[in-house]
C-alpha cells in the first residue's frame, strides 16, 4: 500500500537538513510477521521508480535528516545512496500516535491494510566447517559477529537467505568470538533469535548448492576458512561460477584469503583489484602469525591485489567492481550492506 502525503514539511533548523529538499514523497509499506518495513523515496507524479528487488525507492538528492519521535525504536539500514529501509517493530503499530514524521504528518494505524511482499533476491552465505586452530589444540571456526551481523542485514532486508558449509549442519563457532569482551549487538540478538539459531544449526552442504540458484554469495570469516574453504575445490569452483556468470561476491575478514586459488580468465581473480582483509598487524595482535597457514594480507599482495587497510580493528570495506571485501569483524555489517547496495544498483540499472 502506498501512502502519499500532499506535503511533508521538513524542519529546516534540524542538523543535516537541506532547504532544497523535495516536499512530495512516497511511502511504501511492507509487513512481515514481526516487522513493518517502510521505504521512503522521492515521489514524482504517479511513477515510482524501483532501485532494488524489494522494490526500493531512491532518495535521489534528498539529504534531509528524517525526524522521528524519540519514544520509538527504529533500525536504519543503508541499502544504497540516500536509500534507507526502516524496520519498525510490529508491536508499536496501534499506539497513539503509532508513528509520525515531523509532528504527525504521516501516521500509521492498526487498521491500515498492508500488502505483504518478499524480496526476490537470493543470497548464499558460506561458513566454515573447520574447528581446529592449526596444531595448537585449540578450537576455531567462524567468528560469530561475522556470521550473525551479515545474516541479520540480509534477513532484515527481506532477502531469501541460504546458509551453507562444507559439511552441512552446525558450523563451529570460534569460542573466542563469543567471549564477554567480544559481544556485539548482533551476537546478543543472534543468541535470542530462534529462527537464526535454527538456520545456523541446519546449513546445507556446500556441494549441494549451485551459483545459478542465487544472485550473490557472502563468505563469513573467522580462522576456520583458511584451512578448509581456501583449499576446497568445491568452494573454489563455486566462487568462480558466481564471478564468471557476472554476479558479485563478498568476503569479510579472513575469508578474502579464500580467493587464493580462485581464477578469472586464467589469472588470480584479485589481480589488480582493490581489496582488504584481516591485516598482518591484526594477526600479530592476536598472536597467530605463526599458527595460520598463510597471512591474508601477504597472500593477496602476492596474487597481485592492491591491498588497502585502516588501523587495526577499524571497520573498513572496499567495493571494486563485483568484488566486495571487508577488513575485520567490525567490517561485517558494512560489507553486507555494501553487497546489498551493489545489488540494488545493478537492479536499478537493469530496469532503466
Amino acid at each position: 500500500m502506498i501512502v502519499r502525503p500532499t506535503r511533508l514539511p521538513w524542519a529546516q533548523e534540524a542538523p543535516g537538513s537541506n532547504p532544497g529538499a523535495p516536499t512530495n514523497l512516497s511511502f511504501s509499506l511492507r509487513a512481515s510477521r514481526k516487522t513493518l518495513s517502510l521505504t521512503i523515496g522521492k515521489f514524482d507524479g504517479d511513477l515510482l521508480q524501483p532501485c532494488g528487488p524489494q522494490p526500493l525507492l531512491h532518495f535521489l538528492d534528498l539529504q534531509c535528516e528524517i525526524l522521528l519521535q524519540p519514544f520509538y525504536r527504529f533500525r536504519f539500514v543503508v541499502l544504497c545512496d540516500f536509500t534507507y529501509l526502516i524496520v519498525i517493530p510490529i508491536h508499536l503499530i496501534g499506539r497513539s500516535p503509532p508513528f509520525c514524521f515531523n509532528n504527525g504528518v504521516l501516521k500509521i494505524s492498526r487498521n491500515l491494510h498492508l500488502e505483504r511482499k518478499e524480496s526476490n533476491m537470493k543470497i548464499l552465505q558460506v561458513l566454515t566447517s573447520h574447528d581446529q586452530l592449526g596444531n595448537t589444540g585449540r578450537k576455531t571456526g567462524f567468528w560469530l559477529e561475522e556470521g550473525a551481523a551479515p545474516y541479520f542485514v540480509f534477513r532484515d532486508a527481506g532477502v531469501e537467505l541460504t546458509l551453507t558449509s562444507p559439511k552441512g549442519g552446525q558450523p563451529p563457532i570460534d569460542p573466542k568470538s563469543d567471549m564477554p569482551e567480544n559481544q556485539t549487538p548482533a551476537q546478543v540478538r543472534f543468541k535470542k533469535d530462534e529462527k537464526a539459531l535454527k538456520a545456523f544449526a541446519n546449513t546445507v552442504k556446500l556441494a549441494d548448492v549451485k551459483a545459478e540458484d542465487f544472485d550473490t554469495v557472502f563468505y563469513t570469516g573467522g580462522h576456520g576458512p583458511m584451512w578448509d574453504l581456501a583449499e576446497d575445490p568445491v568452494s573454489i569452483a563455486l566462487l568462480e561460477s558466481f564471478y564468471n556468470s557476472g554476479k558479485p561476491i563478498a568476503l569479510v575478514c579472513h575469508s578474502p584469503g579464500v580467493l587464493r586459488h580462485v581464477k578469472y580468465k586464467g589469472e588470480p581473480l584479485v589481480n589488480g583489484k582493490h581489496v582488504t582483509g584481516f591485516t598482518n598487524g591484526e594477526e600479530e595482535e592476536v598472536k597467530l602469525t605463526k599458527v595460520v597457514p598463510f597471512l591474508v594480507e601477504d597472500e593477496l599482495l602476492r596474487l597481485g591485489a592492491i591491498f588497502e587497510k585502516k588501523a587495526n580493528w577499524e571497520p573498513f570495506s572496499i567495493t571494486d567492481g563485483r568484488l566486495i571485501t571487508g577488513q575485520n569483524p567490525a567490517s561485517s555489517t558494512s560489507t553486507a550492506q555494501a553487497l546489498l547496495k551493489l545489488l540494488g544498483e545493478r537492479a536499478a540499472s537493469a530496469s532503466a
